[in-house]
């Protein structure tokens, strides 16, 4: 299959290069109505979309059942405009929530991020209170550095939680998390066994998938003694009852965790 052929061209606006159209600036013509004449007029898609964004938000009661952004790229742009057009988008955005009075009360985010540098401005500006889900979703294959955002009084009300990137997130940051399917680092025995610990004395109805590159052995044989266990196949099943009654089920693989409170 051929390939698009880049025809050279810059963009007046942001320099950058572009075939048919640039992502960033969207190419119309404005017509003049004392005289009819038209003009052509370049409108900065990112400056347009927070401009939307703002009428949004400012017609609203500044309570919101759940905030949805996403930022997408032209296929053919380069990844260095990109990158400078994302951090200005979501820079802007933050700004737009911060001069909000009083501040936008938001139960859902689910936002589409590259660094959690794009993810601070906006959570940092919405009110904490009545704040529940967050749902990030990436394509980077970055490390993300979560600790300014598990800092935040947001995360300490999240009942659910998905985050299926490579993150510093630790068992103790998502223990209090009633819902949570994330991705963590390998973890140790002594990380995981605090982390059951947690749950079997937790109130909170838990449902927890995990996933994590783990030797299943040394777990297997640390969860033993605390209720039933057998294998099948290379899959661990086991209960462990908690304190407040009923138990915790739990499924174990070399790469996925499945935990979930059963009442009784």
């Amino acid at each position: 299959m051929n390939q698009p052929q880049s025809s050279g061209l810059r963009c007046s606006s942001c320099k950058s290069a572009r075939t048919d159209a640039c992502f960033c600036c969207d190419k119309s013509k404005f017509t003049d109505p004392r005289n009819g004449e038209t003009t052509p007029s370049e409108v900065l898609f990112v400056e347009q979309g927070v401009k939307e964004f703002e009428k949004v938000v400012e017609g609203r009661n500044k309570n919101v059942e759940e905030l949805s952004i996403e930022f997408e790229s032209e296929i053919r742009e380069a990844e260095n405009a990109h990158d400078v057009h994302r951090n200005e988008f979501f820079r802007k955005l933050g700004e737009t929530l911060a001069g909000l009075e009083p501040r936008l009360m938001c139960n859902d985010l689910h936002i589409e991020i590259r660094t959690p540098l794009d993810l601070l401005p906006i959570i940092g500006n919405i009110s904490s209170e009545n704040f529940t889900d967050l749902v990030i979703s990436s394509n980077s294959d970055e490390l993300f550095e979560m600790r300014d955002v598990v800092e935040l009084p947001h995360w300490k009300q999240l009942i659910y939680l998905r985050f299926r990137w490579l993150s510093s997130l630790s068992l103790p940051d998502i223990t209090h998390i009633p819902n949570a399917p994330f991705l963590i680092p390998s973890p140790n025995v002594e990380d995981i066994m605090s982390f059951v610990e947690a749950c079997r004395e937790s109130p909170n109805e838990l449902s927890h998938t995990i996933m994590a590159n783990t030797d299943i052995a040394p777990v297997a044989q640390q969860l033993k003694p605390l209720g039933t266990q057998y294998t099948i196949g290379g899959t661990i099943i086991g209960r462990i009852p908690r304190r407040f009654g009923g138990y915790i089920k739990y499924e174990i693989s070399h790469f996925l965790w499945n935990w979930e409170t059963v009442s009784l």
